[in-house]
């Protein structure tokens, strides 16, 4: 894998959000050290996702798909990140052949479906079906 090169360091302390949810991505967080958690917000309810730790990635669907950011991410404890720019994930797909840039972009459309049936507490799961647009 290339080196990634990043911008700064960030600290964030336990309840401080990373970013939320509906907001545009303009860069994604490697943990260094610390622990987050992933959540979506539905009608006030939070759904956990995941949580992550050191050497694992947040944040990086909004700039790898150019939307919204489809889940929030907030430190359980102290956490320290460094910040990769939209500039850098942008200069790796460069690289990248052109099927695999299709590949990411139908696996983080099927991901962005998967997420939403996750979230949605309310949904009749029986009734759901994917409609995945390619």
């Amino acid at each position: 894998m290339a080196k990634v090169k990043v911008l700064d360091r960030r600290v964030f302390y336990a309840g401080s959000l990373l970013f939320r949810e509906g907001e545009l991505g303009s860069n994604a967080f490697l943990i260094e050290s610390g622990k987050v958690e992933v959540f979506v917000t539905r009608q006030g309810v939070e759904t956990h996702l995941a949580d992550l730790g050191a050497g694992e990635i947040v944040g990086e669907m909004a700039l790898v798909s150019k939307g919204p950011r489809q889940a929030s991410v907030r430190a359980v404890e102290l956490t320290v990140c460094s910040t990769i720019t939209e500039q850098i994930i942008d200069r790796l797909l460069e690289t990248c052949e052109p099927g695999v840039k299709a590949l990411l972009r139908v696996l983080m459309k099927r991901l962005y479906a998967t997420n939403e049936l996750l979230a949605d507490p309310l949904r009749d799961h029986a009734e759901a079906s994917f409609r995945w647009e390619e």
